[in-house]
């Protein structure tokens, strides 16, 4: 495995090799071997590769003499070989954010700094040791502040997926809105300039930050009732009510979401917080 920076990479060649890496490793999973051992499953299996790059999942779906060919032609080829020993199936799936799929932001934020050159190249890792140089290269913003860890410092975690699973896109949207800060609040819309204030329109002149729109708008008072009857101690925390950890202690010092090992997120106020952001309709779709 190398890490670092490559004269002429486009960013679709770059995530076609991503999906082409991605189909190998199954390939070497299924085996000739493997898969008659194991035909039952396999024929019930289908693996999905997941890619923010609607333009390389378009590329696989139809090719054209363009860059990437060659990546192309190899992944048909696995995808054939496959087919051919009866193995499990495997579908390309598009993802609508970096933040829906664990790591992945990790990854899109070294893949610009790459294109830069800034990066130094990284040598003969195993994929657990680049991962850990990956999470300590994204751990701080350059000031000493974690941003990112200070909402959930479960993060990378597995228990993102079960944030996500069973849950229709418009919630799952909501979540990733609140999770991440990108949305379609003011404090956010201003730092795109998609807005010049960053001000909520309730009377107070607040910003209109993810904190103040679930705890103090005026605004939606009416549907705060549910989320309250949750909240016990622990109005306003704000990881809490995004199913985040913590690393806030008690007065006696004690975590106070306890040990990460045992930790999990609090579903029914994640629910709820959920089920208030879509009442009040502020972070639906234009």
């Amino acid at each position: 495995m190398e890490i670092g920076y490559c004269e002429g990479l486009t960013a679709t060649y770059g995530e076609t090799l991503a999906i082409e890496q991605a189909i190998k490793f199954i390939d070497r999973t299924w085996t000739w071997e493997a898969t008659n051992r194991l035909r039952q499953v396999a024929e019930n299996l289908t693996y999905v590769v997941v890619s923010d790059s609607q333009t390389a999942i378009r590329q696989l779906e139809n090719p054209r003499n363009q860059s990437g060919q060659a990546s192309v032609q190899r992944i048909y080829g696995i995808l054939h070989d496959l087919e051919i020993r009866q193995g499990p199936s495997v579908r390309l799936q598009w993802v609508p954010a970096h933040t829906m799929v664990v790591g992945d932001e990790i990854a899109d934020q070294l893949a610009k700094k790459a294109t830069e050159g800034t990066l130094r190249k990284i040598k003969g890792l195993t994929i657990t040791a680049a991962l850990k140089k990956a999470k300590e290269a994204w751990k701080t913003d350059g000031n000493g502040h974690t941003p990112k860890y200070a909402l959930d410092s479960a993060l990378p975690g597995i228990h993102t997926k079960s944030l996500y699973d069973d849950r229709s896109y418009k919630e799952a949207a909501v979540l990733c809105q609140l999770r991440t800060g990108k949305s379609r609040l003011h404090e956010y819309l201003s730092k795109i300039r998609a807005v010049e204030s960053n001000q909520c329109e309730c009377p107070g002149n607040a910003n209109e930050t993810v904190r103040h729109f679930l705890f103090e708008c005026s605004r939606w008072r009416q549907y705060r009732e549910k989320l309250r009857e949750v909240a016990g101690d622990r109005w306003g925390d704000l990881s809490f009510f995004l199913g985040g950890r913590t690393e806030q202690t008690k007065p006696s010092g004690e975590l106070l979401d306890g040990p990460r090992k045992s930790w999990k997120p609090d579903m029914e106020v994640v629910n709820r917080t959920i089920e208030f952001a879509v009442a009040t309709g502020r972070l639906s779709q234009l």
